[in-house]
C-alpha cells in the first residue's frame, strides 16, 4: 500500500492521523486501522486493514470509525512494576 502523504495532530487524550493513499487501493466499509508499535524506542506506524470486498468500498475522504485499540509496550511495563 502507497501511502502519498501524512499528517498527525494530537486532540486532546487521542490522535488524529490523515492519510492519503494510492487511489489504486479500495478501502470498504469495514477497514480498521491501528497504531502498532515498530521498536522498544517508541516508534509507530499505522496497520491499515483495507477490508474485504463484500463490503462497499469507502469513498474519499471518509473516516475509519472501527479501529483497533492498542496496548502500548511501555505501559504495560509499568503496570508489572508496579504489582
Amino acid at each position: 500500500m502507497l501511502i502519498l502523504r501524512h499528517s498527525a495532530t494530537v486532540e486532546g487524550r487521542r490522535a488524529r492521523v490523515t492519510i492519503a493513499i494510492s487511489p489504486d487501493v479500495t478501502l470498504h466499509a469495514d477497514a480498521k486501522a491501528a497504531l502498532r508499535q515498530r521498536t522498544l524506542l517508541g516508534e509507530k506506524y499505522v496497520d491499515l486493514d483495507p477490508g474485504a470486498e463484500p463490503a462497499p468500498p469507502l469513498p474519499p475522504g471518509s473516516v475509519l470509525g472501527n479501529n483497533v485499540p492498542t496496548v502500548e509496550i511501555d505501559q504495560v511495563i509499568r503496570d508489572v512494576a508496579v504489582l
